[in-house]
């Protein structure tokens, strides 16, 4: 049985909140606990949001990558879903992901072998650009001068368009449509 009526908590919840108006239900039972009270989180939950009572989010979702309905049947799966590979080398595979500093925006492109599954080249920039993922195979392949790779970049920035770069012998040539 609760200590407390729903009435008599809500005045105590609607007290933490006019004096933290940022508080959450998790702050706001932190808060109860110190004044006295034993309830539960789930319980100053339900009661917040039954009377509309909600902190405030400073976090805003980012959503980056749109894919492109069009394009993507013309985007040819070049691994055919197998996420193994013989020998450490053959397949590799990458990803761009963004996170939020307190500088800014920053962006890490990751490189990974389908063989060990090591991470095996990475670059970090405050941008998305393609240089970034040419820097990121760059440090993961020490190529000799006269091989080559072949790159395709789906989505990122402006989703929807391919991006190609030849990089032979660390150097890269970058053919972009959007340039």
């Amino acid at each position: 049985e609760h200590t407390l009526d729903d009435q008599e908590l809500l005045t105590w919840i609607t007290k933490i909140h006019t004096a933290h108006p940022a508080y959450g239900a998790e702050r706001v039972t932190r808060e109860l606990k110190r004044q006295g009270p034993e309830i539960g989180r789930r319980r100053v939950a339900r009661l917040m949001r039954e009377h509309g009572t909600a902190g405030i989010t400073r976090r805003k979702r980012r959503n980056l990558t749109k894919p492109d309905k069009h394009a993507a049947a013309a985007v040819p799966d070049l691994i055919r879903r197998e996420f193994t590979a013989p020998m450490p080398g053959l397949k590799l595979i990458g990803d761009i992901s963004c996170f939020p500093t307190s500088e800014g925006w920053l962006s890490l492109a990751t490189v990974l072998d389908l063989c060990s599954k090591d991470l095996i080249g990475y670059a970090i920039a405050p941008h998305m650009r393609a240089s970034l993922v040419i820097d990121a195979i760059t440090a993961a392949l020490p190529l000799p001068k006269t091989s080559s790779v072949q790159v395709t970049l789906h989505g990122g920035i402006r989703a929807g368009h391919r991006r190609s770069s030849r990089i032979s012998g660390h150097r890269a040539a970058r053919s972009d449509p959007d340039r």
